[in-house]
C-alpha cells in the first residue's frame, strides 16, 4: 500500500465530522454575537453625533457586552436559528423548504403562516446572497461549507 492510501485508511473521518460540525456551531455562534454587536454599535451611532464619539476616550472594546441585552433577549436571530438549526443536521445536509419550515417551527422560531413563509424565503435570500448559504436548487439550500474547505 502506498503512503497516502495508509493515511487514508487511518483517517478518522467521525472525529473530523463531529470536530467540523461543533467549529460550524461556533462559527455560528460568532457569527450571531457579531451581528448583534454590529446593532447595537449602529443603533449607538445614530444617537450621538460623530462630534462626540471622537471627543470621548475609546475604552477597550469586551467580547461580550454583557449590560447590554441582544435585541431579541435571550432569543437568537432568526438568522442565528436557521444557520443552528442546518449546523445542527450532517455536514453538506440540503435541507428543502418544507423541512427547514417545520423544523424552525418546532423550535419556535417560525410561524407556520403566510407571514412566517415570507420571513423565511426572505432571509433565505438575504443568507444566500451573504454567502452563508448555497441555493442548490429552487426550493433546496445548504451551508456553505465548501468556501470554507477551499480557503486552506
Amino acid at each position: 500500500m502506498k503512503p497516502i492510501e495508509n493515511w487514508f485508511e487511518a483517517f478518522p473521518i467521525k472525529d473530523a465530522e463531529e470536530r467540523l460540525r461543533k467549529l460550524m456551531i461556533q462559527r455560528l455562534e460568532l457569527d450571531g454575537e457579531i451581528s448583534d454587536l454590529r446593532v447595537w454599535i449602529n443603533r449607538y451611532r445614530q444617537r450621538h453625533p460623530v462630534e462626540q464619539r471622537q471627543q470621548q476616550p475609546q475604552p477597550p472594546l469586551p467580547l461580550r457586552l454583557s449590560a447590554s441585552p441582544p435585541p431579541n433577549g435571550d432569543k437568537p436571530t432568526f438568522r442565528t436559528s436557521i444557520l443552528s438549526t442546518m449546523a445542527a443536521g450532517s455536514v453538506g445536509k440540503e435541507w428543502g423548504l418544507n423541512e427547514l419550515r417545520h423544523e424552525l417551527a418546532s423550535r419556535g422560531a417560525l410561524t407556520l403562516d403566510d407571514n412566517g413563509n415570507l420571513k423565511l424565503l426572505s432571509m433565505l435570500s438575504m443568507m444566500t446572497k451573504a454567502d452563508q448559504l448555497e441555493r442548490v436548487k429552487q426550493g433546496v439550500y445548504k451551508l456553505k461549507v465548501a468556501a470554507q474547505e477551499g480557503r486552506g
